[in-house]
């Protein structure tokens, strides 16, 4: 069969931080698959940095500061997150 990987680029605030919910228990078990896996890549979620330069300023301190995004905390998922400073168009 087809290896397959899964991506999900959109999060929610999490109100627990820390604690699973509905979402993230949805997707635990999506990714356990009756034992036969499957890969998911979820992002950790945007940044709250008030402006661009903060974040830059803060970094990685600001990695601390913020949590994690619903459902990047599911444990059978690779969460991942990334910062640019490309924002526009060449």
């Amino acid at each position: 069969t087809e290896k397959k990987a899964f991506v999900l680029a959109v999060t929610a605030p999490n109100v627990e931080p820390g604690s699973a919910t509905s979402w993230s228990l949805a997707l635990d078990d999506l990714a356990f698959n009756d034992g036969l896996g499957r890969l998911f890549f979820v992002s950790i979620g945007n940044s709250e940095g008030d402006t661009y330069d903060n974040i830059i300023k803060n970094y990685p301190q600001e990695l601390m500061l913020f949590k994690l995004k619903d459902p990047s905390q599911s444990f059978n998922s690779m969460t991942v997150g990334a910062f640019t400073g490309k924002d526009t168009l060449p």
